[in-house]
């Protein structure tokens, strides 16, 4: 504990660091009947749940989780000084990612197939 009253990387890491073990803990226990050789906990996974964490120096950090077994994604408040953790929204995220274009610059992707095909 003296090393994280001493140094301010360590007080910012230490709320998310326990946020990501309480995500692990709880994916964890939600897969419980998942057999040990398909636990992967490397790269950020963990059966299935990614997380990412985006930090802001004097602000609240981000944390996003995305279970790609029920396509949602949810997004977190952590309060540096606190850990407290603030749930921000939620969204299924199955039809928008069926959708071939939305909100993008031109040309679009089927002005690009047309594009193709006429060569």
């Amino acid at each position: 504990m003296d090393l994280i009253r001493r140094n301010p990387v360590a007080a910012t890491a230490a709320p998310l660091i326990l946020a990501m073990v309480v995500v692990a803990t709880v994916a964890a226990e939600h897969d419980r009947g998942v057999a040990a050789s398909q636990a992967s906990y490397a790269g950020g996974t963990a059966h299935g749940l990614v997380s990412h964490v985006l930090t802001k120096e004097g602000g609240p950090h981000t944390l996003i989780l995305i279970d790609q077994n029920s396509k949602r994604v949810g997004v977190y408040q952590i309060d540096p000084s606190t850990g407290q953790l603030a749930l921000r929204s939620v969204r299924h995220v199955a039809a928008d990612l069926q959708m071939t274009d939305f909100n993008s610059a031109g040309p679009s992707p089927e002005e690009i197939t047309n594009a193709l095909r006429d060569r």
